[in-house]
């Protein structure tokens, strides 16, 4: 895709937070009935684009800094305004895709290295913790874990990339090489999977996951750097710091 293409899309998603924002704070004021999980769902949704679309687009990690926190911030507004009996569950009956989302989301933590306390809640609002044994390992090279979970719960996907973590030194880069060269077509069952074919709602397809791997297991990843689907910029400044 085109820098043309980012642009429009990032203004887009721009003015249509702006509007969400504005209706949500017209309907509490006055205290009008309004489908507001739908609304902050779709508020999370659209940061989370607009984070992945300047990403894509090459913007300057003090950008992308600050566009993770309102990435946050929207999740926290969506996740405690759920109802109490369904609650935002990311493993179980939403599948991979959901677990594959909060993946990406604390892996993007790690590599901006954002604040503990940030981090700590993030973590507190997926409510993985012990309950995944990639996740364990994933969140362990920043936060004291009692106990890490044994229990992968989506082997098919991500068995190949907690074999990446546990494998002997010298092995590790050839197996997340292996993983990432797979990546995409894992997938599949992903809401965003082959968007760049369908609609304008293609904001790009990067493995934030394999870096936040690499990064939290200190995986050499110079073999695998330039290949698709890595976010090497992100990677880098993450070792940079």
């Amino acid at each position: 895709m085109t820098v043309e293409f980012f642009q429009k899309k990032i203004e887009m998603l721009r003015s249509e937070i702006e509007q969400i924002e504005n209706e949500i704070k017209s309907y509490l004021s006055l205290g009008i009935d309004y489908d507001f999980d739908a609304a902050y769902l779709l508020l999370y949704s659209d940061n989370f684009d607009l984070f992945i679309c300047k990403y894509s687009l090459g913007s300057s990690m003090f950008d992308l800094e600050l566009q993770f926190s309102s990435v946050i911030s929207s999740l926290n507004l969506y996740v405690k305004n759920r109802p109490t009996n369904n609650p935002v569950d990311y493993i179980g009956r939403l599948g991979v895709a959901k677990y594959t989302e909060a993946l990406f989301l604390t892996s993007i933590a790690l590599l901006l290295k954002i604040k503990d306390a940030e981090f700590e809640y993030l973590i507190k609002l997926l409510n993985i913790k012990g309950r995944d044994a990639l996740y364990d390992r994933l969140i362990s090279s920043r936060v004291q874990l009692e106990k890490i979970s044994n229990k992968i719960n989506y082997p098919e996907t991500y068995n190949g990339l907690l074999s990446a973590m546990d494998a002997p030194k010298q092995e590790q880069p050839l197996l997340a090489r292996i993983f990432l060269k797979n990546w995409y077509k894992s997938m599949r069952n992903a809401p965003w999977y082959d968007l760049h074919k369908k609609s304008g709602g293609f904001t790009g397809y990067w493995a934030w996951e394999v870096a936040g791997v690499a990064y939290a297991s200190n995986i050499d990843d110079s073999s695998f750097m330039d290949m698709p689907f890595y976010p090497k910029d992100l990677a880098n400044f993450a070792r940079d710091q």
